[in-house]
């Protein structure tokens, strides 16, 4: 994922709150690579709700692992959490991370994802 502020989108604030995310807490950023294909094609944007940080299994978050940000299906358990990939031929393991990891910080859920046709 690219945190490279290259442009802007806008969205109303009203849909941005009915989808349950604070307009001052969403920030949009450029997916880069394939490991969550199909759901997220390589180059996609997506929102991101920086105020939800809680993992809710299964859904989708962007994430900071030492330095690198990457975006995957979140899962709780075992004193830490499971980040999956989405694309089942691409050959991605899952990841098993910690939350008592200092090099590990949740940015926040993924609730609306935009890609060319």
């Amino acid at each position: 994922m690219s945190e490279d502020d290259k442009g802007r989108l806008s969205f109303r604030a009203d849909f941005l709150r009915n989808a349950g995310a604070n307009p001052d807490d969403t920030v949009s950023v450029s997916v880069k690579g394939d490991s969550m294909e199909p759901l997220i094609p390589d180059g996609a944007v997506l929102l991101v709700n920086r105020g939800a940080t809680t993992i809710i299994n299964g859904k989708v978050y962007a994430f900071r692992h030492h330095g690198e940000v990457l975006v995957k299906r979140l899962y709780r358990g075992n004193g830490g959490f499971i980040a999956r990939p989405e694309n089942p031929a691409g050959g991605y393991p899952d990841m098993h991370l910690s939350f008592d990891d200092p090099q590990i910080e949740i940015i926040g859920r993924a609730f609306w994802v935009g890609f060319k046709l």
